[in-house]
């Protein structure tokens, strides 16, 4: 990653692009870990795995546009999983056990 965009080793570049660089890899890195287990919010779809490798990819290169396009994929992604039939039970079972204190 560090060919790619200089500025993660932090040197000779402004705040803001040392910021992007190092958010976006971060991501990317989370994305690409996340799609390799199988596992994002809940577990993971062949397609919500497709799509977050697709975004790890885009994340090797940080620029605004490859960010936009991961930021769309990733927040398909998680929509996804917020409307899996796993996710919401777990949800009513820790509203349940929330009101029962």
């Amino acid at each position: 990653m560090f060919v790619y965009e200089p500025a993660l080793l932090m040197i000779g570049s402004e705040w803001y692009v040392i910021l992007q660089a190092f958010v976006s890899a971060l991501i990317g890195t989370t994305c690409l870990a996340a799609s390799l287990a199988g596992y994002f919010v809940g577990p993971a779809t062949r397609v919500q795995r497709v799509m977050l490798f697709a975004a790890a990819l885009l994340l090797i290169k940080p620029d605004w546009i490859t960010d936009l396009i991961w930021l769309a994929l990733l927040a398909h992604c998680g929509r996804d999983a917020a409307r899996r039939p796993q996710c919401a039970g777990r949800a009513a079972r820790l509203s349940r056990g929330a009101q029962t204190r």
